[in-house]
């Protein structure tokens, strides 16, 4: 009897749905706070809204889902989306440029992770830069205090992956996001938390680089007063750079 043979990371079909998400985000004569996301387990697009005045963004359009309690880190989602959007998905971040691939990334786990880690992965915000020809991946987190452990075991997760991912499927990885990244190029991770330099110089979050933000609101009537029109200003500490295995 044959083996059965490992499904691919991205099938055809998800292929095509990335790809078309892809051209209805640049589509210039769409407008509004809106993204487009391939939703493979459904196979369709889901369009979301990314309005900053709402508790809830990145929730399908006219959805009358509930609000989450993590309503800080997609909002901080949904601030970087617009930013990039309005650049024509360039992200200018902490001083360095990226291209925008995707929101909510999620595809299947290697069938080999160790026991316990999860079937798919799921990453926040993925990016590339074209500099230096390598991968981004950006996990969001709303306290410093508590993100550092829970953040690097997802991190880690997350860059294994993305690197087997185009490595073993590269050319359909290329396909669906346009791109030439090469088989062996690097994937950097980053976690993105509220600036906390006491915290953080103490726990020192271990293995990833690090992006610092200050909460420019205090609750959430502050942006459903203002959300669309704050301003946040992201930095890197000195010794962010140094925290790469």
């Amino acid at each position: 009897m044959l083996k059965e043979q490992p499904k691919a990371l991205l099938t055809d079909s998800f292929i095509a749905l990335i790809a078309l998400a892809r051209e209805l985000n640049e589509n210039k004569k769409i407008s509004g706070d809106l993204y487009f996301h391939p939703a493979e387990s459904d196979n369709k697009i889901i369009v979301k809204t990314t309005d900053l005045n709402q508790r809830n963004p990145l929730r399908e359009v006219n959805s009358k889902t509930p609000d989450k309690q993590d309503w800080e880190e997609r909002w901080i989602e949904a601030y970087l989306m617009n930013k990039a959007k309005k650049s024509d998905w360039k992200l200018d971040l902490a001083g360095k440029k990226y291209k925008f691939l995707a929101s909510q990334f999620t595809f299947r786990a290697s069938p080999n992770l160790e026991k316990g880690r999860r079937k798919h992965t799921h990453v926040d915000l993925l990016l590339y830069d074209e500099e230096k020809g390598c991968l981004v991946v950006l996990e969001l987190k709303k306290q410093a205090v508590v993100s550092g452990l829970e953040a690097q075991e997802e991190l880690e997760i997350y860059v294994e992956e993305i690197k087997r991912l185009i490595k073993k499927e590269n050319t359909a990885f290329n396909k669906a996001f346009n791109l030439g990244v090469a088989e062996d190029a690097d994937v950097i991770g980053y976690i993105v938390c509220p600036k906390a330099d006491r915290v953080i110089q103490k726990r020192a979050l271990g293995e990833f680089r690090l992006i610092q933000y200050t909460k420019p609101w205090k609750n959430f009537v502050d942006v459903k007063e203002s959300g669309s029109k704050m301003k946040i200003e992201f930095t890197r500490p000195p010794n962010s750079e140094g925290l790469v295995r």
